[in-house]
């Protein structure tokens, strides 16, 4: 399964902010808020095991020499996107907007 995420590039670093089923649904909500840095649309593949179609999770690593995270994924569960996101990491439930 794949879901289009808003990434926002800030900073240096790539921060998720919402989760779509659809790639317009994305694209209007981007248009329609306004948003810190730079936003873009990005088409993810949900990993590992999803027990409900309606809920993901996306972690990001941290990067302790700046002080930055940075966007790295989208998981099915909460315990795949822990190991994704390392330990200083940060993993977010997110529901799929639909």
């Amino acid at each position: 399964m794949n879901v289009y995420v808003i990434e926002t590039h800030l900073l240096d670093g790539d921060q998720d902010i919402a989760v779509f089923d659809k790639k317009p649904k994305a694209e209007r909500y981007v248009e329609s808020h306004e948003l810190h840095g730079k936003p873009e649309v990005v088409k993810v593949p949900v990993r590992g095991y999803q027990s409900n179609p309606d809920e993901v999770y996306t972690a990001s690593n941290y990067d302790a020499a700046r002080d930055i995270q940075f966007f790295e994924g989208v998981y099915g569960n909460q315990k795949e996107a822990e190991i994704a996101a390392g330990p200083n990491g940060l993993v977010l439930h997110r529901s799929i907007r639909h």
